[in-house]
């Protein structure tokens, strides 16, 4: 329930969105609102350090690869 004014309530839907929901909302909506700045610059580097890490990864031999995978997986 939210209230909206003179003692008034409305109930309202409540959704929940997955992580690729929201990142193509916020890449469609409108740059000059303060919060899809936002939204867009949390995307592009959350897309920046998923990068460096697979170029990271790339360069690893193959027996630090299978450590690494090892780690992931305890």
């Amino acid at each position: 329930m939210v209230n909206i004014g003179s003692k008034t309530s409305r109930s309202i839907i409540d959704y929940k969105l997955s992580r690729y929901a929201c990142y193509l909302i916020v890449q469609n909506a409108d740059p000059r609102k303060e919060v899809v700045a936002l939204g867009q610059t949390y995307f592009a580097v959350q897309t920046r350090r998923q990068e460096l890490t697979e170029i990271e990864y790339s360069m690893l031999t193959e027996d630090e690869k299978r450590f690494y995978q090892r780690n992931l997986t305890k």
